[in-house]
């Protein structure tokens, strides 16, 4: 699974089209924080918490462009401050309005 993940991320820097389906974006998310788990610099140094609401949250995402995205803004997250220790990850719906 890991395997997979990876080669979904690598292969995201050569695509340049988009596959717009219904996803379970909390699972897209699991992934991402999943394969941050296993990066020799981030399993030793934190612990990662998933604080989620226990609902399903689907939307329209192109999945290997929206994980890529999570990935991102963990590691600059985990980047941006150097201290050990716990990080939680919070995910919930919000209303938006246009």
């Amino acid at each position: 699974m890991v395997s997979r993940i990876s080669t979904n991320f690598l292969n995201y820097s050569r695509e340049k089209s988009y596959e717009f389906q219904e996803e379970n974006v909390r699972l897209l998310l699991d992934d991402a924080l999943m394969l941050m788990e296993k990066k020799p610099d981030v399993g030793t140094k934190y612990q990662i918490e998933r604080a989620y609401n226990g609902k399903v949250l689907k939307a329209r995402v192109d999945a290997s462009k929206i994980k890529q995205v999570f990935w991102n803004l963990c590691d600059n997250a985990l980047r941006a401050r150097n201290e050990l220790g716990r990080r939680e990850f919070r995910f919930s719906r919000r209303r938006c309005g246009f």
